[in-house]
């Protein structure tokens, strides 16, 4: 006989085990310090790295990587079966998961193709709302911007006329789709040159030198998981924790830069709060619903410790409040020239 909690924790735990060993034979297929398309538009010092075959500083245990695999797993049955309508549909012939390689500042680049079609390269992205929400607003992200036109000019160089690339975003959660379609031309094959051109440079030089893309262990996933990440961030550097950013307020220049981001953030968080305020202000009476491209909703009201009171109350009991230490705020303003206080 068993506890109805035991075998929960036991389908818990053989859920977990099952993503960390499907995610570990994907891994021994892959060469994590190995540069291929999919990663070309990542951090530049990485990716210089691997160029340069700098040797690994960080080997990481297996992980569950339960998002990455949820978003194989759509790729696996979608691009497939979107083939087969995309086949039915106008006629043409389509390569699914298509390995390619792209030729570039003397170096070659290899990767796999989602689909492409007559003059159309096509890649899916499977992202949460959020992410799908900033391609609405902004387009396509950098770096999948880099990467799916690094596939249009490998198949160029192959010989397709490829014309068009398509970005097909999709909501994991719910299966949304938002697909954004560019021109290829010249300049956008350049541009790919010119960050493989830049890549090869540093590589060749001092990778060590190369600027990185991503904000260091505990605070960006990239970091976590690089084969480089002590080379990088220092031999204290571990995934998951953060500390080794102190280090680029080391220099003189380096602190006037993180002093001036911290303040141009300072200025837009007190601005976006404003705004927020206004606009609750605004929809007070407004009812939830979908208006054009937003959906307003709320959430339930609920109730929360009175500090005041519960002060209040402990003061008559003669009991004293607890207290724990808080750290300061962090105020950061601009200088005066003159060199007094602001």
């Amino acid at each position: 006989m068993i506890d109805s909690s035991l075998l929960v924790g036991f389908v818990e735990e053989a859920i977990a085990e099952t993503f960390r060993e499907v995610n570990t034979r994907r891994q021994e297929d892959r060469d994590p310090t190995a540069l291929t398309l999919s990663g070309l538009g990542g951090c530049t010092r990485r990716n210089a790295y691997a160029v340069a075959r700098v040797p690994a500083s960080d080997v990481h245990p297996p992980e569950e990587a339960r998002q990455a695999l949820l978003g194989t797993g759509i790729h696996d049955w979608l691009i497939p079966a979107l083939a087969r309508v995309i086949t039915r549909l106008i006629s043409a012939r389509c390569d699914v998961e298509k390995r390619v390689a792209l030729h570039a500042a003397g170096i070659q680049i290899g990767g796999h193709l989602d689909l492409a079609f007559d003059d159309v390269v096509l890649d899916l992205k499977t992202v949460r709302e959020h992410k799908l929400h900033g391609v609405r607003r902004h387009g396509p992200y950098g770096e999948h911007r880099v990467q799916v036109t690094g596939y249009g000019l490998a198949e160029y160089q192959a010989g397709r006329p490829v014309r068009w690339i398509v970005y097909l975003y999709m909501d994991r959660t719910t299966g949304e789709v938002y697909p954004v379609a560019e021109r290829f031309d010249n300049a956008a094959g350049l541009a790919v040159i010119d960050r493989v051109e830049t890549i090869q440079r540093f590589a060749t030089t001092d990778p060590d030198t190369a600027p990185r893309e991503a904000r260091g262990p505990g605070v960006s996933l990239a970091c976590d998981r690089c084969s480089w990440l002590r080379r990088c961030w220092g031999p204290d550097a571990k995934p998951g924790k953060t500390g080794p950013q102190t280090q680029l307020a080391a220099t003189p220049a380096g602190l006037v830069e993180i002093l001036r981001l911290a303040h141009a953030a300072t200025v837009a968080a007190s601005a976006a709060h404003a705004d927020k305020e206004f606009a609750k202000l605004v929809l007070a009476a407004t009812p939830n619903g979908e208006y054009g491209p937003f959906r307003l909703t709320r959430g339930k009201d609920s109730e929360m410790d009175d500090a005041d009171e519960i002060k209040r109350i402990l003061a008559e009991l003669g009991i004293e409040v607890p207290r724990k230490p808080k750290a300061g705020a962090t105020y950061i303003r601009l200088a005066r020239p003159d060199g007094k206080k602001p």
